[in-house]
């Protein structure tokens, strides 16, 4: 199974390409960089249906915030909101705009 989701509306919401980490197992990284130096990062291994989201700041070694999704089995974004749907069900919304924040779906 590969994980669902629109190129061009990933594009779009993370206002860039992603870079490439291979090409034949459709392996992507998104990035997203505010003013105040938050760098949020989508992973997504479409062999593999995981799907990791990190959160880091340009002056720290260490991630703030790293999530890593099994089994993930659609992406769903719009120009505001992200939302990563992982057994069938929403978990986790990601918004950009004003600030990078995460909310949790059916804990």
């Amino acid at each position: 199974m590969t994980i669902k989701y629109e190129e061009y509306a990933l594009l779009e919401f993370f206002c860039g390409f992603p870079e490439v980490l291979d090409e034949i197992a459709e392996v992507y990284q998104y990035f997203y960089r505010d003013k105040v130096g938050h760098i949020f990062s989508l992973y997504i291994s479409t062999f593999d249906d995981i799907a990791v989201l990190k959160l880091k700041h340009k002056k720290l070694k260490d991630p703030l915030f790293s999530l890593c999704l099994e089994d993930v089995y659609e992406i769903e974004v719009d120009k505001e909101k992200l939302t990563v749907i992982d057994a069938g069900k929403p978990f986790v919304q990601v918004r950009l705009r004003p600030s990078i924040t995460f909310k949790f779906l059916n804990l």
